[in-house]
């Protein structure tokens, strides 16, 4: 049996169908405020050098006077930076005194440069060495070798004690090479803790059996 609905059934229905179509969700509108705060660029700062002193000929004032830095930056105060800036300029050293233990070569006593010698020839070599230092030299000092040709000499005292100002003959027994030609040795005083000091002095000899002997390079 077919079932009929009221008529005001059918119309709540669809009362209820188009409220349901039409409607729409609320709306919720925040609003905020947001405050910026703009801060200005700064330029780098400009360095300008301010000497405490104005320049002058005086030699003290050039020498001592230290500039003071200051650093301005717009729209901020002056201020003094933690920078430390010097124009000090630094005299040349000048030159020593006196040294306590010097020596100059004053003459060869024996054995002048390029004496001819026959190899295997024994000789003695003298040096004259004056004492230009301020010390007195003991018979601790010593003549020592330094470099070049040996020849078989050997360090040797001083004879005796030199005050400054005085000169001394030292001697050192020499052998001349077996070959023949040129040979030549540096030789240098010593102090008594062994430290060399003053001029070298020199021997020079010409070793020869009478045959053909080459000249010495210059």
């Amino acid at each position: 049996m077919k079932r009929t609905y009221p008529r005001i059934f059918y119309l709540l229905i669809l009362a209820l169908a188009s409220s349901a179509c039409g409607s729409s969700p609320s709306t919720h509108i925040i609003t905020t405020t947001a405050t910026v705060t703009l801060t200005p660029f700064i330029l780098p700062p400009e360095i300008t050098p301010t000497p405490s002193e104005p320049p002058s000929a005086d030699t003290d004032v050039l020498l001592n006077s230290t500039p003071t830095v200051t650093i301005v930056v717009p729209g901020i105060s002056t201020f003094t930076p933690l920078i430390e800036v010097s124009n000090t300029v630094h005299p040349a050293v000048p030159p020593s005194g006196p040294r306590c233990n010097d020596a100059t070569f004053i003459d060869d006593v024996t054995i002048p440069d390029g004496t001819i010698l026959l190899p295997e020839k024994e000789f003695n070599k003298t040096w004259r060495i004056k004492n230009a230092g301020t010390c007195r030299w003991t018979t601790s000092y010593a003549i020592g070798f330094a470099y070049g040709d040996m020849m078989k000499g050997k360090e040797t005292k001083l004879p005796n004690s030199v005050d400054p100002g005085n000169t001394v003959d030292v001697s050192i027994e020499m052998t001349a090479p077996t070959n023949n030609g040129w040979y030549g040795g540096w030789w240098r005083l010593k102090s008594d803790t062994g430290d060399y000091f003053g001029d070298f002095v020199y021997v020079s000899i010409l070793v020869s059996d009478g045959r053909e002997t080459s000249t010495p390079n210059s």
